[in-house]
């Protein structure tokens, strides 16, 4: 069957095929008379001439159809029979073709061989050629071949001599070289490390302090004289009218530096940290730090306006789930006592300040017991004594606390002034711990790194803050100091 593909619009067939559609339309009528003609014929016997052809065809295509049924499943039923004797017939028509093809594959493969003959004859003869050569060479005098070889060793000794020459002499002349830009270059850099160590160094050291001291120095003034403090361990509310305090704070942004970077080394999270005289809380957002909110803390600040920027300060800082505070102070016995009012929250004393205080600074707090407040069981990793002289009545109302925790540690200030208001000796007020199986070593005030540190050393200082734990114990371990 022909296809007529087009690629434009073509005149003559629209034509053709609009005038094809014209005369299917005009012959439906015709042929609806001359159906009808037929039926009046066949009623009295007799059919039209006119219509006798279109009968013939009419009759034609309703046997075509009748009879492409049963056509089609002959076919499918003749099928399996006829396509082996149609493969057959193609195969014997193609026998032919394939008998040609065998020729010239057997013909081709003659010729490689023809080829590969040649080549394997011309390879033959060459190594003959190469074979009579050799003989040649050989064939030669002895004392020839000799004086030939040695020729050539001279040669090449030769030249390995003047290689190994004018590598030793380069190596020498650029290791020479080197060697002394190298000791150019030691000294030029050592003249420059001397001057950055003796210039620079120093000059870069207080850009840092300055540059960290203006990124502390936040205050914002609050309601009733309060002041919230950006500090190193978090913001701290102060009194407004506690100058030494704020002053301290706005210069360093720290407290006894030292003793809190030791607290957070000590502490682990899940520990219980006591803080004894917790001021504005300081040591106490050192431990929260080293708790990471999995712990305990237990701050005492017996007077209550500090007990009160105390609350707020844990408040501001997220810490009321880890810390429990009292308003009372520490001692060995459980009452009332007169507290004596320093110029800074950091100095009340339950003992007569040095100036002879009035008594309008003074006030009355309530005492307790530090192991009436620690339950029992209750596993203590750090206590920190800060009690402006009353350390010995603290440590005695806590030995049961103390002997029940082996691997406790205190951190415990000594002031040879404070011994001297209660009447205390050094040597005795040391004993105190040292009877309960402690030994002790003194904490740097900036970096918290510990030394050990005599009497005479204690009492010529104004104040240290000493590290006590037993032999051997968990703290020395944990902070890196030998047993």
């Amino acid at each position: 069957m022909e296809r007529t593909y087009r690629t434009g619009l073509n005149i003559d067939v629209a034509l053709t095929a609009a005038s094809r559609r014209a005369l299917a339309a005009a012959s439906q009528p015709s042929q609806a008379a001359a159906m009808a003609a037929v039926d009046a014929g066949a009623a009295d016997g007799s059919v039209p001439p006119a219509t006798h052809d279109m009968t013939r065809q009419d009759l034609r295509g309703r046997v075509k159809r009748w009879l492409r049924r049963p056509a089609a499943a002959g076919f499918r039923l003749l099928k399996p029979f006829l396509r082996p004797i149609a493969f057959r017939t193609r195969r014997y028509l193609t026998e032919a073709l394939h008998q040609d093809t065998l020729r010239m594959l057997a013909d081709t493969q003659r010729e490689v061989q023809r080829a590969s003959s040649d080549m394997l004859r011309e390879v033959q003869s060459a190594r003959e050629m190469l074979r009579q050569e050799i003989h040649a060479v050989q064939a030669r005098p002895m004392q020839e071949q000799r004086h030939l070889f040695a020729g050539l060793l001279q040669e090449q000794q030769a030249t390995r001599d003047l290689l190994r020459r004018l590598l030793n002499e380069g190596f020498q002349r650029n290791a020479a070289e080197v060697m002394k830009a190298v000791s150019i270059g030691q000294t030029q850099f050592a003249n420059i490390a001397e001057q950055v160590a003796t210039t620079l160094a120093p000059r870069l050291d207080r850009l840092e302090q300055y540059g960290y001291a203006s990124a502390r120095r936040s205050m914002l003034h609050c309601a009733a004289g309060e002041v919230m403090v950006k500090t190193e361990v978090g913001y701290v509310m102060c009194s407004d009218s506690d100058l030494a305090l704020l002053a301290c704070l706005a210069d360093t942004g720290d407290l006894e530096r030292g003793t809190r970077l030791l607290i957070e080394r000590l502490l682990q999270p899940g520990d219980t940290f006591v803080d004894v005289g917790a001021n504005v809380g300081m040591h106490t957002l050192a431990a929260s730090r080293a708790l990471h909110g999995q712990g305990r803390i237990v701050a005492f600040e017996p007077f209550a306006a500090t007990r009160q920027l105390l609350e707020k300060t844990v408040w501001i800082n997220g810490l009321d789930a880890l810390t429990e505070i009292h308003g009372s102070a520490v001692s060995d016995h459980e009452g009332v006592q007169t507290l004596f009012l320093g110029a800074s929250s950091g100095h009340h004393s339950l003992y007569q300040l040095a100036d002879d205080a009035p008594a309008e600074a003074r006030v009355d707090v309530s005492t307790v017991r530090l192991e009436s407040v620690i339950r029992p069981g209750q596993a203590v990793a750090l206590l920190k004594i800060d009690a402006e002289g009353a350390e010995l009545e603290v440590l005695r109302g806590a030995l049961t606390v103390v002997t029940a925790n082996p691997d406790i540690a205190l951190i415990v200030e000594f002031g040879p002034a404070h011994l001297r208001r209660t009447g205390q000796r050094g040597s005795d007020w040391l004993a105190a711990f040292t009877r309960l199986g402690l030994e002790y070593r003194a904490i740097d005030a900036v970096s918290g790194t510990l030394s050990d540190i005599t009497l005479a050393q204690l009492e010529a200082a104004e104040s240290t803050n000493l590290l006590f734990a037993r032999p051997g114990a968990a703290p020395w371990t944990r902070i890196g100091v030998p047993a």
